[in-house]
């Protein structure tokens, strides 16, 4: 059997992407994504968790890509990378 929040992290994921690359609110992507998925309330909760530690170690993260990544500018790696 799957797990049950394997949903939700696809979801969040996704959101995560709508926003970085089209510049849309990530909370109405993920309200729209949970909805379109059929998520449970539990699944839709778990999701929405998921990006709020992304969204504020963004800065973090993207040092860390950038240490990582020196021929790289972060603004040129795909989104999708």
């Amino acid at each position: 059997m799957p797990n049950p929040r394997r949903k939700a992290r696809i979801a969040a994921l996704q959101a995560l992407y709508e926003s970085d690359v089209s510049g849309h609110d990530g909370t109405t992507a993920l309200d729209r994504l949970c909805t379109d998925a059929a998520l449970s309330e539990a699944q839709t909760a778990f999701a929405h968790e998921l990006p709020g530690g992304v969204i504020e170690k963004r800065v973090a993260i993207d040092e860390v890509i950038r240490t990582a990544a020196t021929q790289w500018p972060v603004v040129q790696i795909s989104a999708t990378d």
